[in-house]
């Protein structure tokens, strides 16, 4: 082992020379073969300059890895190597293939000034321990370092200016496609555009995406998704539609005919502070990169996006907004506001079975105080509103009744349709599988059994297809028969008996309630209540409403006399069992027992007897 490099010491040569090798992306580490075979060449050199060749030894294990990443094992484990005395030379086709991050470069350095170990290039050899080398590799890492931000800023202005002007291309949500022209174009798939038509029908109808989910889910609807990227790319995958699924497609203004770049962040410089710990952050629409309105064909118009934002914010109570429909017996709930304070009132249930129901504003809760503002019975006062309403509807009912009919024919008609086309795939995948097998020589047993066993799943799907289709048609008809259409359009015509029809859910009469009121003021008057409402046009109409008064029921005064009589010489359990032998019952109606006994005696002050 001769030196043949001034700088090598046999100090050097008698530890391990280590090979660096690292490519930043994987397109680099298959296209570009040269600089691979480059980097790899270093094990030569360090032959050449004497070590042995078992002396030498190759790290790639960060290969596809950024320079700047902090989590890559091979220099992890080249740092070690140093750290423990066991390099006499780091060979690099160049140092920014070491490190883009100055604070790694220079503890490097430090390190292999520490240790005596050579910093080794494809034309130069450093050495750390002299303060030119030293200055020289500082200033290769500043170097290094600086290409890196001014390459990434570069092509980061480049992607913000394409986006601007709407040329940008990314991968497109299910339901849209890029044509030749470089724009947006529909799926041509028509069930694919029927799913994301039907979705966004019923969530005009519903106004919530988890209603919306489960319409999906109970006439077991389909939701399709177009995969991009790994070994399905490119193909079409319908599974049921999930809650997260119905938020993504709700929020994105694609589907609205608008070009849009830059709605959400990894940036930490681009998130607010208090949410720099969030991975991705949806920003809002003012900070968005690019948005273009009408760029291309859409699924719905610019105000029915707008709008269905609106109503998915409100349908957050812990925000402004009323809240989505809760599934309490309250019709009122999100709407009720106080008179005495204007701040939002919330339901409390009560009684055995959550029967009666309570307005209640509380607005010092959350910090722990237990003085409420007022409290109001709610019956009376649903009632009164519903009535209101059901007065303001009556001029209506004849183009209701006509709207009731029309919007049912539409929904049976998008159902029907979203299956007749989800058959009509079944089929062609079933036959062409079919149509494959088929053509294939019945000699080549090796292929012909893939592709008959694709053939029997195809005809499996189909067949599970069918079956669904017929269990959805018994459970929910996909049309009306002119008996249904006749008793619904009498029905339609008589608001009160729609009201109360037992076919008429809590949900849907709370919808109607919220599609005509914007707020009810409260104030509690002693005995009476008194009601502000105010419709969506602003108009206010107030009346009084009296607060019920609490049924007071006793005990038969004959109960609370044997009770006195016997309670000198029988125990509470002993009494018990008189009273019931005597046919006597609480108020409640319900046998006694040795704790009802013991009650009443504490309330009419009756001693107890204590046995000896």
């Amino acid at each position: 082992m001769n030196p043949t490099h001034p700088k090598i010491r046999p100090d050097h040569l008698q530890r391990q020379a280590y090979v660096y090798i690292r490519q930043s992306t994987l397109h680099q580490v298959q296209h570009n073969q040269e600089s691979r075979r480059r980097q790899y060449a270093l094990r030569d050199r360090a032959i050449a300059l004497g070590w042995l060749p078992s002396a030498v030894v190759v790290i790639d294990e960060d290969q596809g890895l950024s320079g700047r990443d902090t989590k890559r094992l091979g220099f992890q484990r080249l740092l070690e190597a140093i750290s423990r005395g066991q390099a006499g030379a780091v060979l690099c086709l160049e140092v920014s293939r070491i490190s883009r991050r100055s604070s790694a470069w220079h503890g490097l350095i430090e390190i292999c000034a520490w240790q005596d170990t050579l910093i080794i290039e494809e034309e130069n050899i450093y050495d750390p321990n002299l303060s030119d080398d030293q200055f020289h590799l500082g200033i290769r890492g500043l170097i290094g370092e600086n290409e890196l931000a001014t390459i990434r800023k570069r092509m980061h202005k480049s992607i913000i200016k394409k986006a601007q002007r709407g040329e940008l291309r990314f991968h497109p949500p299910t339901g849209l496609l890029w044509d030749k022209k470089g724009t947006f174009r529909l799926d041509p798939d028509e069930q694919v555009q029927g799913a994301i038509r039907l979705f966004f029908r019923q969530f005009q109808r519903l106004g919530n995406a988890s209603a919306v989910t489960r319409y999906f889910d109970d006439h077991k609807i389909l939701f399709p998704t177009r995969h991009f990227g790994g070994v399905k790319y490119g193909e079409l995958e319908w599974k049921p539609l999930s809650y997260q699924r119905a938020l993504q497609v709700l929020h994105n203004p694609l589907y609205a005919g608008a070009y849009a770049f830059g709605r959400r962040t990894f940036s930490r410089k681009r998130k607010p502070r208090e949410k720099w710990n969030q991975h991705q952050v949806m920003l809002p629409q003012e900070e968005w990169i690019s948005l273009i309105w009408d760029a291309f064909p859409s699924y719905i118009s610019r105000d029915e996006f707008e709008a269905n934002q609106r109503r998915l914010t409100a349908n957050n109570p812990g925000k402004v907004g009323s809240g989505t429909v809760r599934s309490g017996a309250a019709l009122l709930g999100g709407l009720m506001l106080c008179g005495l304070c204007s701040r939002m009132m919330y339901v409390e249930y009560g009684g055995s079975h959550g029967q009666y129901i309570t307005y209640v504003c509380h607005p010092y809760r959350p910090r722990g105080h237990s003085h409420a503002c007022q409290r109001v019975p709610g019956e009376n006062v649903d009632r009164s509103v519903v009535q209101r309403v059901l007065e303001a509807l009556t001029p209506a009912e004849i183009d209701l009744s006509l709207r009731v009919l029309d919007e049912l024919d539409q929904q049976t008609a998008s159902l029907r349709r979203q299956w007749e086309l989800r058959l009509e795939r079944a089929r062609y995948e079933a036959n062409l599988a079919r149509r494959r097998y088929q053509s294939v020589e019945p000699e080549n047993r090796i292929v012909a059994r893939t592709l008959e066993q694709e053939w029997e799943e195809r005809l499996e799907s189909l067949a599970q297809a069918e079956q669904e289709y017929a269990d959805a048609q018994q459970a929910t008809p996909l049309t009306l028969s002119p008996q249904e259409r006749q008793q619904l359009l009498a029905l339609s015509r008589d608001l009160p008996a729609l009201w109360n029809a037992e076919t008429t859910t809590l949900a849907e009469r709370k919808e109607v309630l919220r599609l005509l009121i914007a707020d009810v003021t409260l104030t509690r008057q002693d005995a009476n209540v008194l009601v502000q409402l105010r419709w969506i046009t602003n108009e206010v109409e107030e009346w009084i409403v009296p607060v019920p008064r609490r049924r007071c029921t006793r005990t038969d005064p004959a109960v609370i006399e044997r009770i006195r009589e016997l309670s000198p010489t029988h125990t509470d359990a002993e009494i018990a069992i008189c009273l019931n032998e005597a046919g006597m019952l609480t108020v409640h109606e319900k046998a006694f027992n040795a704790s009802r006994v013991s009650g009443l005696r504490r309330i009419h002050r009756i001693v107890k007897f204590r046995r000896n």
